[in-house]
């Protein structure tokens, strides 16, 4: 199939499927191109047309997640205590301590991709992972981390399993 013959039939439903995500038009658009332009680059590797529609959702998501890491959270330390600088919505709480309790070999992986901002295939070479390790490992550490979460701090998960809501732990509690 042609970049031309993809872009004319899924540029819309893919674009939707972004904004749904992204909730933003302008950035959604540059994701939009960016998705049909890696499919173009990569179209050596798509072996059946049939399966044409899957794998340009799972570039868009992957572009998705490549905006947000680029958008993510920036921690400075200013007199011992945190303060964040981002247009995340929030930062959860108990979340270092939480990290803290992974075992190592996933903190490793969810630090060198969500707090060092490597990607997927950087974090495989670095710890001689196979990718599909690092994927599973992220997978059960943020299935962790949720659970954690949600049943210490009282958090809600949306039907993306988005984390939502405000914290109603003890141990965050503002100490008066």
């Amino acid at each position: 199939m042609l970049t031309k013959e993809l872009w004319e039939e899924y540029k819309k439903p893919i674009y939707y499927f972004i904004l749904k995500w992204v909730k933003q038009p302008e950035a959604s658009k540059d994701i939009l191109q960016n998705t049909f332009l890696r499919a173009h680059l990569k179209k050596h590797q798509l072996r059946y047309d049939k399966k044409a529609k899957a794998w340009l959702f799972q570039i868009a998501r992957n572009e998705v997640y490549t905006y947000f890491a680029q958008q993510k959270t920036h921690l400075l330390l200013l007199e011992n205590e945190a303060v964040v600088e981002s247009n995340a919505a929030f930062t959860p709480c108990c979340w270092e301590h939480f990290l803290s309790e992974l075992p190592p070999s996933y903190q490793e992986v969810v630090k060198l991709c969500f707090i060092s901002g490597k990607k997927q295939q950087e974090t495989a070479a670095i710890l001689g992972l196979s990718l599909a390790n690092v994927k599973a490992r992220i997978r059960r550490a943020k299935a962790w981390l949720q659970e954690a979460l949600v049943n210490c701090c009282g958090y809600n998960l949306d039907e993306n399993g988005t984390l939502s809501g405000e914290s109603h732990c003890a141990r965050c509690a503002p100490r008066i």
